[in-house]
């Protein structure tokens, strides 16, 4: 089963990294990058994607806002360059925390945290 992702991030540098590195993982559909927070999470709720790499500093609306607000329930990996986001999005049920910038190294991790979490869901 391939993993379907997006991004929500205002930088479109970002997104295009997130697209960049997804093609180093097989198991990752990347479905999509959103530099407008409000069209991101209108496209979420259309797509459902299994997944949302989410920044958190954004014109118009707060990442952590849509992660707490969101009625589709992906898995979300937050991102930030600002690491004192982390504890805030874990505690909402945020998958994994990425501190900017997104390398192949850190986006395994992320990934090897969603994986597991959709295993122990399917069980």
């Amino acid at each position: 089963m391939k993993i379907r992702a997006i991004s929500i991030d205002d930088d479109p540098i970002s997104g295009l990294a997130i697209k960049g590195v997804c093609r180093h993982f097989p198991s990752v559909e990347f479905v999509g990058a959103y530099t407008d927070p409000v069209k991101g999470i209108m496209m979420m709720e259309a797509k459902k994607p299994d997944l949302v790499f989410l920044d958190v500093e954004m014109p118009k609306i707060n990442g952590l806002h849509i992660l707490s607000s969101i009625t589709h329930q992906p898995k979300v990996v937050i991102m930030s360059s600002n690491p004192g986001f982390r504890n805030e999005a874990l505690g909402l049920k945020a998958c994994f925390f990425i501190h900017k910038p997104v390398t192949i190294e850190n986006f395994g991790e992320a990934l090897a945290s969603v994986e597991k979490e959709i295993r122990l869901q399917s069980l």
